[in-house]
């Protein structure tokens, strides 16, 4: 863990960033000055906790008001808000890092690992790649440069 690389750096961060979010909430809720964010902070919040937890998954409209109960417009205007990108565009990040990821590290075709990041058409998945990195994913695992 001296120097993590790839999607274990990206997962160290994420996992930092949790244990910061836990020593926040528990400093605030002790604290008696009046802190209280913006309900649509805490939205915001909330999703991006789903997103990250659920890339992997069917990440529809309908899944995303049932899971933060709140209006998919709603959750669209408050992300963009906060992150200054899309739903979408996130979703499709995180899905690439964890295929980059698979990809150097582990043998699975490149089937087997559209299918494990959340996309269930694996020509779909090879054009999102490419179309996002410049080149293919067989490609990107002979030469990840």
């Amino acid at each position: 863990m001296s120097e993590p690389t790839g999607y274990f750096r990206y997962h160290a961060s994420r996992m930092l960033a949790d244990i910061l979010g836990l020593l926040a909430d528990d400093f605030l809720g002790q604290s008696r000055l009046d802190t209280t964010f913006p309900s649509s902070y805490l939205t915001f919040r909330k999703l991006v906790d789903h997103l990250n937890n659920f890339f992997e998954t069917e990440l529809s409209r309908e899944v995303l008001e049932s899971a933060l109960d709140r209006r998919y417009v709603y959750l669209c205007q408050v992300f963009k808000k906060y992150a200054g990108t899309t739903i979408n565009h996130y979703i499709h990040q995180l899905r690439r890092q964890r295929a980059k990821h698979l990809l150097l590290h582990t043998g699975k075709s490149v089937k087997e690992i559209a299918e494990e990041v959340g996309y269930r058409d694996p020509y779909f998945f090879s054009r999102m790649f490419k179309r996002i990195e410049g080149k293919a994913p067989q490609h990107f695992r002979e030469n990840p440069r």
